[in-house]
């Protein structure tokens, strides 16, 4: 029987092997303070916006309780579906970067940087080019995703820190290029809604189709949760994992594809957001520790609001119009790795 015992994984840095094993997150603040700031993205996700509404008329309007048409039209077409697609894509990018630094036994793995984010839009965007429909988007981003991970799961799970990065930035590259080479040979009409959404964008969905999304995230969500043992076992190397039992090979590849198949289904919807899969893990981890079973829920809970809050950053940085919520994931994150990297080299 497992325990929350582990020595320390040889692949995590030395400077964090202490928050590591960390207890503080059995002190019941933090939890509070996650539930504090989901509350406050899903107020703010439907209270923030250039039509003030009161809060009566926005839960009136949620719940179809009658009211204002304009308010009502306002709330459930355009406010509702954008924060449950944040939501649901925050907690899956969040989750599935603290997968990932498992997986490849890495702490800055990431799906954005190892190219699957971008390797799911890259498919996304050859089947529009092809004339599928949106039913089979997840089925070509799902392609697209998993072909680079397979990749480095096969050729670059031993590698040092560095020389994975470098391979996931040049898929990156490459899968980006490849973008840019498709966007060039689509309709112009098109043109346009195909940059904003490769450079992240929450509000492509209408509220079917974003509840579809956020039920599919939550179930893949849930059964990530319930490989957490599997997670905690992943943290030592294999022979001590296999010695506990556990199929290290099949575990590690259903673990990747469900994460894939998370990442590429956000990907699909919302385009590639880049480093909320590495600064949320990175954060809980030294608030709630390393083990799986508490750090998974805490990288749901604060992935999902940190989207949330982002986009409305996103939406009232400009006076005249509003950036793609990638753009300021981009610039947070790309602060937030050079602090990182500085620190460890």
């Amino acid at each position: 029987m497992m325990t929350d015992k582990f020595e320390m994984p040889p692949w995590f840095p030395k400077e964090d092997q202490e928050s590591l094993l960390a207890k503080s997150s059995e002190h019941p603040a933090f939890w509070l303070l996650g539930a504090a700031a989901l509350c406050a993205a899903c107020f703010s996700g439907l209270y923030c916006g250039t039509v003030s509404i009161a809060p009566e008329e926005i839960l009136s309007a949620v719940f179809g309780l009658g009211g204002d048409p304009g308010v009502e039209m306002i709330v459930r077409d355009i406010r509702l579906p954008r924060l449950l697609t944040g939501l649901a894509a925050g907690a899956s990018l969040a989750a599935c970067g603290l997968v990932f630094q498992t997986i490849f036994r890495n702490p800055l793995a990431e799906p954005y940087l190892l190219g699957v984010s971008s390797g799911a839009s890259c498919a996304v965007m050859a089947g529009l080019l092809l004339g599928c429909g949106d039913l089979f988007r997840p089925i070509w981003a799902f392609c697209g995703g998993i072909l680079p991970s397979l990749l480095l799961l096969r050729f670059g799970r031993h590698l040092g820190r560095t020389a994975l990065l470098l391979r996931g930035v040049m898929l990156n590259a490459f899968f980006s290029a490849l973008i840019l080479l498709l966007m060039a040979q689509a309709d112009p009409f098109l043109t346009g809604s195909a940059i904003l959404w490769t450079m992240g964008d929450l509000g492509s969905c209408g509220l079917s189709e974003s509840l579809l999304y956020a039920g599919l995230s939550l179930a893949i969500l849930m059964a990530l949760l319930g490989c957490s043992r599997w997670l905690d076992s992943l943290l030592l190397d294999d022979d001590s994992a296999s010695s506990l039992g556990m199929p290290v090979s099949r575990v590690r590849f259903a673990l990747l594809a469900l994460s894939c198949f998370a990442v590429s289904l956000t990907s699909a919807v919302s385009g590639p957001l880049g480093f909320v899969g590495l600064v949320v893990p990175h954060l809980m981890r030294s608030a709630f520790g390393g083990l799986h079973g508490r750090l998974m829920p805490a990288c749901m809970i604060f992935g999902a609001s940190y989207l949330v809050f982002c986009d409305i950053a996103a939406a009232n940085i400009l006076k005249d119009g509003e950036l793609p919520v990638g753009v300021v994931t981009a610039l947070i994150g790309a602060v937030f790795f050079i602090a990182v990297m500085r620190r460890r080299t």
